[in-house]
Formats: structure tokens, C-alpha cells, sequence
């Protein structure tokens, strides 16, 4: 069960999308804002209820984005070619590509082009993501749809704030955030959810 929200929390980003934005699943759209909290692989509303849970399968290389009843909502698989690496989202163990997503990097931040299936040419990405140690800030365009903020450490472990904006797929976000720690474990000194 979600907590519904009157008033945005403070650090809610100050205006959403003009439209829905369904990415996996429309029932992940909900009319309020969306605040969840997480900390390792556990996403949980404000009353504390788990939302999602992330899986590793390491044998077959995979992320897994489990709902609170234990069924699989996305596939994370990281795909690499010789001049690039990219990251891919997929609907149904590998089935449906979802949306994939490509790094970019700069001394202070990082950045993430995410396209989604339906974006063969990909020469203007659908969303982006920018991101620093401690805070990340997701875009539809220009519009701010998301933002994840640290709030403390519990027990030596980072816990951070996701803030979504009304009509936004609160999944879909939550797969670009665990995509993005994925990454930032893989290859970079930042270490996000862990």
C-alpha cells in the first residue's frame, strides 16, 4: 500500500510532466506524488511498506526488480560491445526491451541518456539522468520528474529519499535508480545503494 501525499514533501520537484508517463506498466502511475525510501535493495513507501525489492542472478548476469509480492516486474542486463557499454531494461526475462540506457561522464557527475525501444535511431534521448555522489535528478526532456536524495546512514548503510512526481512510473524510476548503483558498482568510485 502507497501513502498518498496532500502537499509535496519539500524536496519534491516543483512541477511534473504535462502528460502521463507510462514506461513499464501504467498502474505504476498513481494521481500524488510518490516518496519511497531505500536503503541496500529495499524500496519501502512512507509507512514503511516494501514496494520493490532488487535480486543479483549472477549466473545468468542479471538485475531483477521484484514487487513486494515477490513477482518480477523488470530484467536489468548489462550489454557490452567492443566501443561501447549500454544497459538494458526488459519486460518479461528478456523478452520486451523496456528502454536502455547509456553513460555519459564528466569530472563532477555523471550522466545517463536513456532511450527508450520504441527510439531505434536514438539521436535525441527520451530522458535523462544526472547524477553526483549523493543526489540524482531525473528529466523527461526538460521537465524534472524525479529526484533521489541521501538522508543519513542507518547501521553503516546509506539511505536515500525518492521523491516522484504525480502520474510519473514510480517503477520506472526505480529501475534507473538500481540500473544507476549497478553502474556506479561496476566501474566508478561512487557507491549510491550499497
Amino acid at each position: 500500500m502507497t501513502t498518498q501525499h496532500n502537499q509535496p514533501p519539500a524536496s519534491a520537484p516543483n512541477s511534473g510532466p504535462s502528460s502521463r508517463v507510462v514506461v513499464v506498466e501504467d498502474r505504476f502511475c498513481v494521481p500524488y506524488t510518490m516518496v519511497l525510501t531505500v536503503n541496500s535493495v529495499i524500496f519501502k513507501d512512507d509507512g514503511g511498506n516494501i514496494v520493490f525489492k532488487v535480486d543479483h542472478e549472477l549466473l545468468r548476469n542479471l538485475v531483477v526488480l521484484f514487487d513486494a509480492d515477490d513477482n518480477p516486474i523488470v530484467f536489468i542486463k548489462r550489454k557490452s560491445t567492443f566501443m561501447s557499454s549500454r544497459w538494458q531494461v526488459f519486460r518479461g526475462s528478456n523478452k520486451m526491451l523496456l528502454f536502455s540506457v547509456k553513460r555519459r561522464s564528466s569530472w563532477f557527475n555523471t550522466k545517463f541518456d536513456v532511450f527508450l525501444a520504441s527510439n531505434t535511431n536514438e539521436t535525441c534521448c527520451d530522458f535523462n539522468v544526472k547524477a553526483s555522489e549523493k543526489s540524482c535528478e531525473i528529466y523527461r526532456k526538460d521537465t524534472l520528474i524525479a529526484r533521489v536524495i541521501h538522508e543519513y546512514k542507518l547501521f553503516g548503510k546509506d539511505t536515500f529519499r525518492v521523491v516522484i512526481c504525480p502520474q510519473v512510473d514510480y517503477a520506472f524510476i526505480v529501475a534507473l535508480i538500481v540500473l544507476f548503483n549497478e553502474i556506479n558498482r561496476e566501474g566508478s568510485n561512487l557507491n549510491t545503494l550499497n
